[in-house]
């Protein structure tokens, strides 16, 4: 009787310890997993930072961009058209064509996002990224532990995305800064809840992986994701706290 016990027993801790094991491998792989993609947006990141400061730095590049309109806009529209391409591939090309893509948008956003350096101080620039970085930080910790499901408050964020494009596009023509600003501070907001709601999609979609393939292809997409979210989290934060030259 105490032998039959001892063997169930035993079996009980046996079959718990394996699939804490696999529980703590699965968790710590994950882990790993998110780094790449968050190294991968702090790479995008740094591109677009050192193309945005060369433009700022040097008469000829500052010339070249702003001299004439369609070469500006010209590289908008590019930046568009470089975020569909790699929407496109993303299922079918390799792992190489992607991250071209990758740094080529965010090297060209850098040099649209350039203006940043000539309307504001270095030092509202420095202390905005700062606070940018923290309050990201935050809100990406909480969409990878949270247990509760961000898919409604996502939903939420993208028609909130879309009411800021057509409030934002109406205030070209209205020229409102009381709009300007209450628009800005509904886009912090967008932004903080798409950064938590897009950490957690990217976490799921990392474990749903087939291949080392499909897992690299994930890593730029996360990373794109991301990305987006402090882009335009720092650019709308800038209107409250940078200081104009």
């Amino acid at each position: 009787m105490n032998a039959d016990m001892n063997t169930e027993n035993n079996y009980d801790y046996n079959q718990y310890a394996d699939q804490s094991a696999q529980y703590a491998d699965v968790t710590s792989t994950l882990s790993n997993v998110m780094t790449k993609v968050y190294m991968y947006m702090f790479v995008g990141l740094f591109i677009t930072g050192a193309a945005s400061l060369a433009v700022f730095l040097s008469d000829t590049l500052a010339l070249f961009i702003f001299s004439n309109p369609f070469i500006f806009y010209g590289l908008m529209i590019f930046e568009v058209i470089l975020v569909i391409i790699f929407s496109a591939l993303l299922k079918k090309a390799s792992f190489g064509v992607l991250l071209t893509c990758f740094c080529t948008y965010s090297l060209v956003n850098g040099l649209v996002l350039s203006t940043v350096f000539f309307a504001y101080t270095s030092v509202s620039i420095a202390v905005t990224f700062g606070t940018t970085s923290l309050m990201f930080a935050a809100m990406s910790l909480v969409g990878y532990f949270t247990k509760m499901n961000l898919n409604k408050i996502g939903s939420f964020c993208i028609m909130g995305l879309i009411g800021i494009i057509i409030a934002s596009l109406l205030n070209v023509f209205l020229g409102s800064e009381p709009l300007l600003y209450l628009i800005s501070f509904a886009a912090v907001l967008i932004f903080l809840g798409l950064t938590a709601y897009d950490t957690q999609v990217i976490k799921r979609t990392l474990m749903t992986a087939r291949s080392e393939m499909d897992m690299k292809r994930l890593y730029l997409w996360g990373a794109l994701r991301l990305y987006l979210d402090f882009i335009n989290m720092f650019l709308y934060l800038l209107r409250f706290m940078g200081r104009k030259k």
